[in-house]
């Protein structure tokens, strides 16, 4: 068993070492509005970047593009950046920070924009750290920012510059336009995305929205059938006769569970949580001179996972995971019969554990190699420890 612990970490090892250098298909537009198609790292940094690593194939040398020759880059169906000079106002939106001037201080940068939505009227993003700024252009002028300024009006309170919304009833007002709900807006990512998107259905254009759509694909349900190699022994702390000791062996034993996963829609949806109800029986028997022991384990486990996805090429993926499983799980009929010993029948109750897993993800099937960290399954009588461990391996059947 150690020796696959000790496998599985150098696995994960080059797991993430090799998933940080991969690249997918996209395209650059150079200053000579060449386009080319490229390869180009899968990040989703926190700030806009102002160069993207790319290779011209998917096994030439890496090189890197910088908005002083790139005028826009993209990966298909993930995400597009257009290089703009821009007037930009980077007032603090911190407490601490703030001035007492209403009015935006501007000044011209030459930046990669953010493209989430592409139409008549666009919607572009830009940030840095703290600093979330959100542009616009209609009929593809000059793009401008939409104001959003906080300033100090006292020595303790503070209050916005909410200009924006007079910009959308201004240039983007269409006849469908709740002016109490534009009173209203946030200037935020997704509030801001529903207006566009309306405003260009309304006026009956064709919009292209980028980046992911976190409404979409983000509850996966798997049905999740294997077979458990478990190991079970009984210690007895108090005694040190030699009929203190009852070892189960190890068997394998048929589980079989239900997978659901909650996608996270950020970080290029490579992280998820998982809930696995999953049902088990251990049922064994152990012989010491002459006495026959026996031990019936049967439980509905519900375990917390998280797992984080390395995808590899189309419909296909790695992915680690780890699970907690709580100390109550629901328990059936679960006794041991310990002969030989004080109270010869011990109901059992499971401590706490972990659980961490390597598995390959293709279309529709997963396959996970799964280790279950020891369980004390006499948490109620502290004369008795047990060692309880599973390996696992689980094929998973996509039906949702």
């Amino acid at each position: 068993m150690k020796r696959f612990i000790v496998l599985s970490i150098l696995l994960l090892i080059s797991i993430c070492s090799f998933s940080q250098i991969k690249y997918l298909k996209g395209y650059f537009i150079d200053d000579n509005n060449k386009r080319i198609e490229c390869f180009i790292k899968s990040t989703d940094p926190k700030n806009n970047p102002t160069e993207f690593d790319y290779k011209l194939t998917d096994n030439s040398e890496r090189k890197i593009g910088n908005i002083k020759s790139i005028q826009e880059f993209g990966i298909e169906g993930i995400v597009k950046f257009i290089r703009a000079t821009v007037q930009i106002d980077r007032s603090p939106w911190k407490l601490e920070s703030l001035s007492k001037d209403k009015e935006p201080v501007w000044s011209e940068e030459t930046l990669f924009l953010k493209v989430l939505i592409e139409g008549k009227a666009s919607l572009y993003h830009f940030k840095e750290g703290s600093l979330d700024r959100f542009f616009y252009s209609v009929n593809n002028p000059a793009i401008v920012q939409l104001i959003c300024k906080e300033y100090m009006i006292s020595n303790s309170q503070s209050s916005f510059n909410n200009k924006f919304r007079q910009q959308l009833a201004s240039e983007l007002n269409y006849p469908e336009t709740n002016m109490n709900e534009l009173a209203n807006l946030n200037y935020g990512k997704k509030a801001l995305i529903k207006y566009f998107e309306n405003y260009n259905n309304a006026t009956g254009q064709t919009a292209l929205k980028y980046g992911e759509d976190g409404s979409k694909d983000l509850i996966h349900l798997k049905l999740t059938p294997g077979i458990s190699s478990t190991t079970l022994i009984f210690n007895n702390r108090t005694s040190s006769s030699p009929n203190s000791k009852f070892e189960f062996g190890t068997k394998l034993i048929p589980r079989i569970g239900i997978e659901l996963e909650f996608v996270i829609p950020w970080h290029m949806k490579t992280w998820s949580v998982i809930f696995e109800p999953t049902f088990q029986y251990f049922n064994a028997t152990s012989s010491v001179e002459n006495s026959t022991s026996h031990v019936e384990y049967s439980s509905i486990d519900i375990p917390l996972g998280l797992r984080h996805n390395f995808s590899l090429k189309k419909d296909m993926k790695l992915f680690i995971d780890g699970f907690f499983f709580y100390n109550s799980p629901f328990l059936f009929k679960s006794t041991a019969f310990l002969s030989n010993s004080y109270y010869l029948s011990y109901k059992l109750f499971p401590s706490i554990n972990m659980a961490f897993g390597v598995g390959i993800d293709y279309k529709r099937l997963s396959f996970e190699t799964r280790y279950n960290t020891n369980r004390n399954l006499m948490l109620n009588d502290h004369n008795w420890k047990t060692g309880y461990t599973k390996l696992e391996f689980v094929l998973g059947i996509k039906v949702l």
